[in-house]
């Protein structure tokens, strides 16, 4: 009995043969869409991550994954799908962060043996590069003050004059507030010492007394993303965290020392401030030299 076959009927039996091993390999795997396995990591990290990281999460998984992604297989997805997604997320740091939720999604699935392939590994690579905060010069900040309502002026005041972070800010409550003690409950989240306590000066004081007492919150009517949005609008060279790095630029040049600097900021560690900072440090080193004087005294 012949038993060759031509080229056509080899070629007709390979796509037989791999189409019978991928559809066997499918009832192996999960059908589960996308959606499903990123809520399930969700509730994972619900479990021992704080509100804040948990609320960055839901950020990303809503906002920054796209619909017709989630609503695939996970089977169907490839590191090239993942790639494409990622590379339509502006900014880079939540694109690092969209990153590693679907890294760490996928790569749970494969060792669970949910797909068949390791895709997590196949994906590129996303690098956030950390750029340094400036302070506003004050002839910007007159010009955001002078362009908005109140309320809005009011919040990126208040963070002028705290260095908070603006989840800081807006969670502040009129019970944080201690007028008679001269000081304030600054609830941050971040970091051990972000939960800390900052001094009411005159002019911060003066801010606080002109705020419309309506609600808990002293910045009850304003969105995260809007604020953010809103100073973007006016100053396009600045983002919302560079009011932050005002404060402590204006801290420096008033000479307080870079431990009250730390903990007024909620950092973990007084190195965490100097590296943050670095950039700022030389200007006012040259000044501070200025002031040496080991001869004449009287002078």
């Amino acid at each position: 009995m012949n038993l060759s076959l031509d080229a056509q009927s080899l070629k007709f039996l390979a796509q037989q043969l791999f189409t019978f091993i991928r559809e066997e390999n499918e009832q192996k795997f999960t059908q589960a869409l996308l959606s499903e396995h990123l809520q399930k990591f969700y509730n994972k990290k619900a479990l021992d991550s704080s509100p804040r990281h948990l609320k960055n999460i839901e950020i990303c998984i809503r906002r920054h994954i796209d619909q017709k992604l989630k609503d695939k297989r996970l089977v169907d997805i490839s590191a090239t799908d993942l790639d494409e997604a990622l590379q339509n997320i502006p900014y880079s740091r939540t694109r690092r962060y969209t990153y590693d939720i679907l890294h760490e999604t996928f790569a749970s699935a494969y060792k669970q043996r949910q797909i068949p392939y390791d895709i997590a590994n196949e994906m590129q690579p996303v690098v956030h590069v950390r750029k340094n905060g400036k302070a506003i010069p004050l002839a910007d900040l007159q010009t955001l003050f002078d362009r908005l309502p109140d309320n809005y002026a009011s919040l990126y005041k208040f963070e002028l004059l705290t260095g908070t972070r603006r989840s800081e800010a807006l969670g502040m409550r009129w019970s944080d507030i201690d007028f008679e003690k001269s000081v304030m409950i600054i609830r941050g989240t971040k970091t051990d010492l972000s939960f800390r306590t900052f001094p009411i000066y005159a002019e911060l004081e003066q801010l606080l007394l002109k705020l419309p007492r309506i609600e808990e919150k002293l910045f009850y009517n304003i969105s995260a993303d809007r604020a953010t949005r809103r100073l973007h609008e006016i100053l396009p060279n600045y983002k919302q965290h560079d009011l932050r790095h005002t404060f402590t630029s204006r801290c420096m040049e008033c000479g307080i020392p870079l431990k009250v600097i730390q903990q007024w900021l909620g950092h973990a560690s007084i190195q965490t401030t100097a590296n943050v900072y670095s950039h700022c440090l030389p200007t006012f080193s040259i000044e501070c030299a200025k002031h040496l004087n080991f001869f004449d005294p009287q002078s």
